[in-house]
């Protein structure tokens, strides 16, 4: 367990050699997994520029490491904490224990802790059923590099900054708090959208 460490290679460091020692000694049904969580996008205007960027810079894990127990991890610019925390699965929800395995409540200032938390379950994610925070597994499949903006029923594909502004330019200006995520399934039906892209909407 590291708490509260200045060094973030070295957290890094004795996360992997700890995780590696649980991964030869233990079996788990479920097998070792990583679930990482997703902040989503944000868009903000800096120097009449405006700019995708994620919601937040916390960067939070949940790793299975066995049939009871999970690391749970956050990392926030220099500093970072982690535990392990006892979990029970049964009918797809996951149930975080109250307390971690040393009985604290507590263990991070950072965000907000999970103790106590029920999770929708799947091999591809965890969904927070208290405040719906979706968390990834970190599959080694190829990251996808763009994302879309629907305006005027009319789809803008975005692969980079300069294809931001070229959209951008045409319905200034801008308010950045019509720029709506849309429902994965909708932008399919309706656009034609694969689902695993994100999709926003200028109303």
């Amino acid at each position: 367990v590291v708490t509260n460490m200045r060094k973030p290679k070295f957290i890094q460091l004795i996360l992997l050699l700890t995780l590696l020692g649980i991964m030869i000694s233990c079996k788990t049904n479920y097998g070792f997994q990583t679930y990482v969580f997703d902040s989503g996008l944000k868009f903000e205007k800096y120097n009449g520029i405006v700019k995708p960027h994620p919601q937040t810079t916390t960067k939070k894990s949940i790793v299975i490491v066995s049939d009871s127990t999970l690391n749970y991890t956050v990392l926030l610019g220099d500093i970072g904490a982690s535990t392990t925390i006892k979990y029970e699965l049964k009918n797809e929800i996951l149930k975080i224990d109250t307390v971690d395995i040393y009985n604290r409540k507590s263990f991070q200032g950072y965000t907000n802790e999970i103790f106590g938390y029920e999770f929708k379950y799947s091999n591809d994610s965890l969904i927070d059923k208290k405040n719906g925070e979706k968390y990834y597994t970190n599959k080694p499949k190829e990251k996808p590099d763009h994302f879309y903006i629907v305006y005027k029923n009319k789809v803008h594909r975005i692969k980079s900054q300069r294809s931001a502004d070229r959209i951008f330019r045409k319905i200034e200006p801008i308010d950045t708090s019509r720029l709506k995520i849309l429902n994965k399934s909708i932008a399919k039906s309706k656009y034609g959208i694969n689902e695993k892209y994100k999709t926003f909407e200028y109303k």
